[in-house]
Order: C-alpha cells, then structure tokens, then sequence
C-alpha cells in the first residue's frame, strides 16, 4: 500500500520546469492584461492530468481569454443555447 501512495505521489508532482512554464504563461497574458495567475494554470494542469475541478474563477478567466465574458457565455456558445 505504501508504494501504490508514492507512485501516486509522484504522478501529481508537477515537474520544476513547468512551474517556471506557468510564471511565464502568466507574466505573458498580464501583458495582455489577462490576470491569470500561475497556481491557477497549474490548477488547470491538474484539471487535465487528475480528476480536480477547476473553480469558476479560474474558468472564468480563461474564457475571458478566450474572447467570452465569463464561463457560462462559453458554454452556452458552445452547447447552442
């Protein structure tokens, strides 16, 4: 049981360089004026590679970078409503 929790330990561990990635990604869209900070990529990383859910703030923003207003402008764009 104790090698199944490292071995899933070590598949949550976000590596060195994409921590850096997401200090960049995120100075990069401040200049856009796109305030999106970097734990709240790597939330969105975790929501790719895990079952966590990213929290409507988060979701928010990133629409708003994707040219919606907020995260229900986007998915009723996209579910046709």
């Amino acid at each position: 049981m104790k090698n199944l929790i490292e071995d899933l330990e070590q598949y949550k561990k976000i590596p060195e360089e994409a921590k850096i990635d997401f200090e960049r990604v995120s100075k990069f869209l401040s200049l856009h004026h796109v305030n999106l900070k970097s734990s709240s990529l790597k939330r969105l990383w975790n929501y790719m590679t895990t079952a966590e859910k990213p929290r409507k703030s988060t979701l928010d923003r990133l629409s708003i970078f994707a040219g919606f207003q907020d995260w229900n402008e986007l998915q009723r764009t996209f579910k046709g409503e």
